[in-house]
């Protein structure tokens, strides 16, 4: 399908961005490091090892934040709705749409120019 063709794209895309473009990467550490608690990290390892990732792996995990938590939605949706009983640190209720906002708050200014984008596609950095 020519949608999940472009869809894998744009998430490959940002894998690529991590690794190239050292402010964003930083950046992401960053906010891995710095900003989520420990809930927080807890919801996203939970969630990449329910769709098949090693979560032991602190750069594949960082890495995968960039990519989905700013090219995916659906996916984010579908998981936020599954009862998870949590709580962060702030006293909110944990979900992967909140954590995907926070995230992409907190790195829009270090995405580089031209901002990756696929028209029909999702990214939370559209041009």
């Amino acid at each position: 399908n020519k949608g999940e063709v472009a869809n894998t794209l744009l998430h490959e895309s940002m894998h690529g961005l991590f690794y190239a473009h050292s402010e964003l990467r930083a950046v992401t550490w960053k906010f891995w490091d710095e900003v989520m608690d420990a809930s927080e990290k807890s919801l996203w390892l939970h969630f990449l090892s329910s769709i098949g990732y090693n979560s032991s792996n602190e750069e594949v995990c960082v890495n995968e934040m960039l990519a989905y938590l700013t090219t995916e939605k659906e996916l984010l949706r579908k998981y936020s709705i599954k009862p998870l009983e949590q709580v962060d640190g702030r006293g909110g209720v944990l979900t992967m749409e909140r954590l995907q906002e926070q995230f992409v708050k907190y790195v829009e200014g270090h995405i580089p120019f031209p901002k990756p984008h696929l028209r029909g596609q999702y990214c939370a950095f559209k041009a």
